[in-house]
């Protein structure tokens, strides 16, 4: 895998775990960043290089964490079937 490094102010390429590298002090942490936001700097260094460890879709990029804007759940396929067993009612 090729290094990845970026610096304060870059656009985030890509949603994932970075690195932190400080200039002027040996303060070395890891954190998420969120793709098209811009990195971070710091009041101390001002400038930060961050190395992208582990890239990692956002959560709410995922089907299965799909935020809706109804009360209404959507039913899969795979559901319907359960609707009329008399058993799947008893635990509702």
């Amino acid at each position: 895998m090729k290094r990845q490094f970026f610096t304060t102010g870059e656009t985030i390429p890509a949603t994932g775990i970075y690195q932190e590298k400080h200039r002027r002090h040996k303060l070395l942490k890891q954190a998420v960043f969120l793709q098209g936001s811009r990195f971070p700097g710091c009041l101390r260094c001002e400038r930060i290089v961050f190395e992208l460890l582990q890239a990692a879709p956002h959560i709410f990029s995922d089907p299965d964490f799909l935020v809706l804007p109804s009360k209404e759940l959507p039913v899969r396929v795979a559901d319907e079937g359960l609707r009329k067993d008399k058993s799947f009612r008893k635990i509702l």
